[in-house]
This record gives structure tokens, C-alpha cells and sequence, in this order.
């Protein structure tokens, strides 16, 4: 298996079936914030964010944004969703994910990450043996560091996994 491919590719969050992934029991999803939910540019989640976050929780899952980015922005979007995080998650290198499963006793096989990233966030799902979902980018205005990603993940999903995004 390829350690780039998602277990699943969206064109969108809001493509994310909550009832089929509640039915098959998953329980925990590790959410990136920046161009999976949010545009990085933009402060907060909207209102559509917001209220999917919303559902997720009605629906039962244990919802952490789990992003790279400082505490500041990472800890102003999930006080606005009101979940837990972690910032600095260090993606694609899976020992804080592995961490925050032991210390909240999370099971591997409940859990999913979700981002737009392959490079980190669907590779870091793969190496700490979660599923993975990729979201494609809600913008295409990215930081600086992700535009260099986004220049190598083209490269992926073109000669690695044969797909155009």
C-alpha cells in the first residue's frame, strides 16, 4: 500500500458522510483546520464550518483539531468550535498522534484524520496507522511552506498515485 494514498478523497468536508462513518465506528476524527475547514487566511471557521463540527459532535464523534500551526491561530479555531487541540503537531511524523491516542485512550481503528495535505496530514495518518481522508483544499491561496507541499504533492498524484487533482 501506498503510504500517500488517502484511504478516501473529498472533494469537500461537507462531502464527509457522517452517518456511514458513525455506522462503521469511528469515533474520533483528527481534523486539520487550515484549507480543509478554513481558508488559512481567514481568522475563524464560518458558519458552515462551525455547523459541521457541530453535527459531527451531535453525531457522537471526539473531535480534535489537530493542525501544525502555532498555538495562537490553532487554539483561537477550536476555542470557536469548542474542541480540544494540538498545534505544532509536527506532520507528517506520526509521535503526537501516537501520544494523544495513548493519553486519551483513543483506539487506532476508530480514529480518522482528515486534511488537505498529502504530504502531511494523509502521510501522517497512514504512518500512525489511521485512516485517512483527503480534503481538497478549500482555497487555492496557500502559506508559504504549503506551497511548496502543494508542489510535490502534484508530483504525487500525478506519477505516484496517477491521478490529477
Amino acid at each position: 500500500m501506498n503510504i500517500f494514498e488517502p484511504n478516501k478523497i473529498l472533494q469537500s468536508y461537507k462531502d464527509f458522510d457522517i452517518d456511514d462513518f458513525r455506522k462503521r465506528g469511528y469515533k474520533t476524527i483528527l481534523l486539520d483546520v487550515d484549507n480543509t475547514i478554513t481558508p488559512y487566511y481567514q481568522k475563524t471557521p464560518d458558519e458552515e464550518a462551525r455547523a459541521f463540527v457541530k453535527r459531527l459532535k451531535d453525531a457522537g464523534f471526539e473531535v480534535i483539531v489537530y493542525s501544525n500551526n502555532t498555538n495562537k491561530r490553532v487554539s483561537s479555531t477550536a476555542k470557536t468550535i469548542e474542541c480540544e487541540y494540538v498545534c505544532w503537531a509536527f506532520k507528517p511524523l506520526p509521535f503526537k498522534c501516537w501520544s494523544l491516542l495513548k493519553k486519551k485512550g483513543f483506539d487506532k481503528k476508530t480514529t480518522l484524520c482528515m486534511g488537505d495535505q498529502l504530504i502531511t496530514d494523509v502521510l501522517c495518518g497512514k504512518l500512525a496507522g489511521i485512516y485517512a481522508i483527503y480534503v481538497k483544499p478549500i482555497s487555492e491561496v496557500d502559506s508559504f511552506n504549503t506551497s511548496v507541499n502543494r508542489f510535490f504533492e502534484r508530483l504525487i498524484f500525478k506519477y505516484v498515485l496517477h491521478e490529477k487533482v
